[in-house]
């Protein structure tokens, strides 16, 4: 939609509104599209009659808006604008094997990483749509970090005074940081330090103290210096509550995960101190790494960063937001632990209510439901894919015994805030047990798990069945009437059999699912599920959702056999996109959709083969740098 030039001697001659008589240049990823002050005077007539497709969208009446209306929209559409201090994380790169070069400071190379073009995607936008837009976003970020990747020079627009520089990992003895980047940074975030020839010796926490010189050496304009504290790693017990109270700075990153395709979206939340708007607070309730003397030697601020990330650690911050607004109940309670129980054996537990406020069970029953369904999105009912996961054993002689059925991680993660209801409160355990009524029992070494669900409408996943060995509980395969299946082994792994030629075994699934009523063979798309509702839209289902056997067969059988669609990877997110496109818009021409998104595929693959060694973000290996996020 935005034009973008790379900002390098060689692009003078370039400008938006030449985009008619400019060569086509590949996609940059670039961060800061400059524009020339001539271009930016040009008006929307002259651009939209030299063909700038960036023109096309845009109404021509935007300008005749008051200015206080339209700066409003702008900061609107790019929420950075209201000043607020970021995190802007870069990574260090390694050159292909081809290209190796023999010196040292060679071997690395500092690029954006992937989450930052879709950070400051809509401050790019800005920067490159109009010449109010720009000097709008130039006012607010008037400084530059200037990086040198490939044959193009990357310009990242930032506020050095309030904006952070995170560094996953710095490493001393090379140089790879360019003096244009280093001179500017006053702000800097940190995981760990090591020396280039030393692969044992990691800095991090207190221990950067002893290599503050060195750092400073490299940044020699730094004044506060912080060591990141993921929580993944290193947990809250010793954190306190300073990063949910209302004096710290907060920064909440959310990349789209097809943009920067990592597959999923993983989002992260920074809290470090507001050490200009509260540091008194900042000196008596943030753990120090160094006391105040050591700071003032070291001629520079040492202090940390908390990184929340992934749902537990969100749930973790929840927690103790609800702790800092509910001061009264902050002696309640250990810790998480207590949220972790599965619900089998306290029915009336209400062992972790110490930490709610006596006044919850005054609010009205409805209000109190609608709190419990936002803790717990399973309360509304709708199906679910309960995955269980195979343990193999190969000690025991026995074959009945080499194999049991086990819960997994994703399960646990899955169920967690319905366990949670389970072992919280009376009230909220009577409201999951009466939306999810049936119970699926396994053996699982010296105890007993129950995983609680409704059989009518969830459907229980095996990647595969195998029909040699008993190893399905009884108590379990009774309760199972929908189930989802990759593949079911005979003769152990001799006979494979899915999709069509799943009809043959049936008998045998039956044999030890007797209560089965819908059997789904999984098509992976290679996760969202996709399966057919025969409750509610039976005729659709039937008329449009691929058979593997005919309706006469499936009356044979004595179940229903349907397919289940699995999207997982971002390529398949993108087909499933498209899918459901095409689906909103019946008139358009799906073999053009299909061209179009073999074209984009090709580009997309063409663009990243040729830039990936210039503007590609990738984290180095585990032999290259620490990673405290696992």
């Amino acid at each position: 939609m935005y034009p973008q030039t790379l900002d390098s001697p060689n692009n003078d001659a370039n400008s938006i509104g030449d985009s008619s008589t400019s060569r086509p240049r590949k996609r940059p990823r670039l961060i800061d599209t400059e524009a020339q002050d001539s271009d930016e005077q040009c008006s929307s007539e002259d651009r939209v009659r030299n063909g700038n497709p960036a023109t096309r969208s845009a109404f021509p009446q935007f300008m005749q808006l008051p200015p206080n209306l339209r700066h409003h929209i702008w900061k609107l559409y790019c929420p950075d604008l209201s000043g607020k201090p970021r995190v802007l994380e870069f990574t260090p790169k390694s050159p292909k094997e081809s290209e190796a070069p023999t010196e040292p400071s060679e071997r690395l190379t500092l690029t954006t990483d992937r989450t930052l073009a879709c950070q400051t995607k809509s401050l790019r936008a800005m920067l490159s749509t109009h010449h109010e837009t720009r000097s709008i976003a130039v006012r607010i970020f008037p400084d530059e970090l200037a990086l040198d990747v490939g044959s193009g020079h990357a310009i990242v627009r930032f506020r050095k005074e309030t904006d952070v520089i995170f560094l996953l990992g710095i490493r001393l003895g090379v140089n790879y940081i360019p003096p244009n980047f280093a001179t500017q940074v006053q702000n800097l975030s940190i995981g760990t330090v090591r020396y280039n020839n030393n692969n044992e010796n990691n800095y991090y926490g207190e221990a950067l103290l002893q290599v503050v010189p060195a750092i400073k050496s490299i940044f020699p304009n730094l004044k506060r210096l912080y060591s990141l504290w993921p929580i993944i790693v290193f947990g809250t017990k010793d954190l306190g509550n300073w990063c949910a109270t209302d004096y710290v700075h907060k920064y909440m990153l959310e990349p789209d995960y097809r943009e920067t395709g990592m597959g999923q979206s993983m989002k992260s939340l920074f809290c470090w101190p507001d050490l200009d708007a509260h540091p008194d607070f900042a000196r008596s309730e943030v753990p120090k790494l160094c006391s105040l003397e050591e700071m003032e030697e070291a001629g520079l601020e040492i202090w940390s960063m908390v990184m929340f990330q992934r749902e537990s650690c969100f749930k973790a911050y929840d927690l103790m937001r609800w702790l800092y607004l509910n001061p009264h109940s902050a002696n309640a309670g250990d810790d998480d632990e207590q949220m972790a129980g599965d619900g089998t054996t306290n029915a009336g537990n209400d062992r972790a209510t110490g930490r709610a406020f006596p006044q919850f069970v005054q609010l009205p029953p409805e209000l109190r439901h609608h709190i419990w369904k936002l803790y717990c999105p399973d309360l509304s009912g709708k199906p679910r894919i309960l995955q269980f996961t195979v343990e193999e054993d190969d000690t025991p002689i026995e074959p009945s015994e080499r194999l049991t059925l086990t819960t997994n991680v994703v399960m646990a993660n899955q169920t967690k805030s319905l366990r949670a209801m389970l072992s919280t409160h009376h009230e909220s355990r009577s409201i999951a047990v009466r939306i999810f009524p049936d119970e699926l029992a396994l053996d699982m070494g010296s105890r007993r798990a129950v995983v609680r669900f409704r059989k009518e409408t969830d459907v229980v996943f095996l990647l595969d069945l195998w029909l040699d060995v008993n190893y399905i509980p009884p108590n379990f395969a009774t309760q199972v009437q929908n189930l989802a299946i990759g593949a079911v082994q005979e003769n152990y792994e001799e006979n494979t059999y899915y999709d069509e030629t799943l009809r043959p075994v049936v008998p045998a699934v039956k044999g030890i699912l007797p209560n089965l009523k819908r059997l789904y063979s999984l098509w992976p798309v290679v996760s969202l599920f996709c399966w057919p509702d025969l409750d509610a839209h039976p005729e659709f289902a039937r008329s449009n959702v691929p058979k593997w056997c005919s309706l006469e067969e499936t009356e044979e059988t004595g179940l229903e056999i349907w397919s289940m669609a699995q999207f997982e990877r971002v390529s398949c997110f993108r087909a499933y996109d498209r899918m459901k496109a095409l689906y909103l818009n019946p008139h358009l021409n799906p073999h053009l959709a299909n061209e179009g998104d073999d074209q984009n595929s090709s580009s997309s693959h063409d663009d990243h083969g040729a830039d990936s060694d210039e503007f590609e973000s990738e984290r180095m290996d585990n032999d290259e740098i620490v990673e405290l996020d696992g």
